[in-house]
């Protein structure tokens, strides 16, 4: 699993799991195909309403643009996603962490022609599989990269059982079962991510998490300074109950 670890504008570092070709090429196929039903719906509808030769306006000044410059559109309003991307979980983001600028959505639009069409998708495909960021020549170009929204559950909980046996420990906090697999992998990523990288903001996000799950598990919250330690007694007591 490939990840990167973008710094936002307020100086948190937030960790992705990069889209491989698999997830990008399915994303694809899904705007292909939803652009399809839809040119095919406007285009039957329109027999109801247009000539034959209005009919063929209809396509070169309405359907085609679309079909065009569905991605470049798609992709500044929905803030870096296609309905594609969207429903497959993925997102554009700028590896500076800044917001992506029309210039950028324009950059990437412009290389799909090579990447994708005139290679038949071959030079995307490869560039993707082989870079470290998995970026295609639009992604190089913009500085971008397609990453996940939502984290490998099954890979981050196998990540969390790596933790040494406890089989001897008692646990402090056993309402932590409550709490969902994703909840746990948000602990231990938040908790890596301050270990890695300790500053105020860090932290900050750590005593935010603590106090949060303590709301939701109706427990008392930590004493001043211990929401670290908290959280990784919340991790401790979820492998020794589920186990």
């Amino acid at each position: 699993m490939r990840t990167v670890d973008i710094i936002t504008t307020q100086n948190v570092t937030i960790q992705y799991e990069l889209a491989g070709v698999r997830e990008r090429f399915i994303a694809f196929a899904v705007d292909i195909f939803l652009l399809l039903v839809a040119g095919t719906t406007l285009l039957l509808g329109s027999l109801a309403f247009f000539s034959a030769g209005w009919q063929l306006l209809f396509s070169y000044f309405f359907l085609v643009p679309i079909a065009i410059f569905y991605t470049f559109l798609c992709e500044q309003v929905f803030d870096g996603q296609t309905l594609g991307k969207r429903l497959l979980g993925l997102k554009v983001v700028k590896l500076t962490g800044k917001p992506l600028t029309t210039a950028d959505y324009f950059l990437r639009w412009t290389m799909r022609i090579i990447d994708i069409w005139f290679s038949l998708g071959i030079v995307a495909a490869s560039l993707v599989s082989s870079s470290t960021q998995s970026q295609r020549l639009g992604d190089l170009a913009a500085n971008t990269a397609v990453v996940k929204l939502k984290a490998s559950l099954i890979f981050s909980l196998r990540d969390i059982l790596k933790i040494s046996s406890l089989s001897d420990y008692s646990p402090k906090y056993p309402s932590v079962v409550l709490l969902k697999e994703q909840d746990l992998v948000l602990i231990k990523n938040t908790l890596v991510r301050a270990d890695r990288y300790r500053n105020a903001a860090h932290e900050a996000a750590l005593k935010e998490l603590a106090a949060r799950v303590c709301e939701v598990l109706a427990i008392p919250p930590p004493n001043a300074y211990q929401h670290r330690v908290f959280l990784q007694t919340l991790l401790k007591d979820y492998i020794v109950l589920t186990r």
